[in-house]
């Protein structure tokens, strides 16, 4: 099984850009540019995933989670929410 750790494997694993490009219902052209970009836009993430398990390879969208996010690193930032007393000037009891 080839591996899947990028954008450029999954289509590959797919048949290459003309295969993805019918799957998808676009032209290899858009495929080319999702394979140089390294993403495929959600919208095509059904399409993908039900090629996949046509050709018996393990493409859900986890997997398309996880090609995207080693790419893009995604930051979480968590503050602290202030009680509405402390926000609106009233003493707190």
């Amino acid at each position: 099984m080839p591996s899947m750790n990028n954008v450029s494997d999954i289509i590959e694993a797919l048949g290459g850009c003309s295969s993805v490009a019918k799957a998808i219902g676009r032209g290899a052209s858009a495929v080319s540019e999702m394979k140089r970009r390294g993403t495929i836009p959600v919208t095509y993430w059904p399409a993908i995933t039900a090629e996949a398990s046509r050709k018996g390879l393990p493409i859900t969208n986890d997997k398309l989670v996880e090609v995207h996010t080693d790419k893009h690193v995604l930051t979480v930032v968590v503050a602290p929410i202030e009680s509405t007393a402390e926000t609106s000037g009233e003493a707190a009891e």
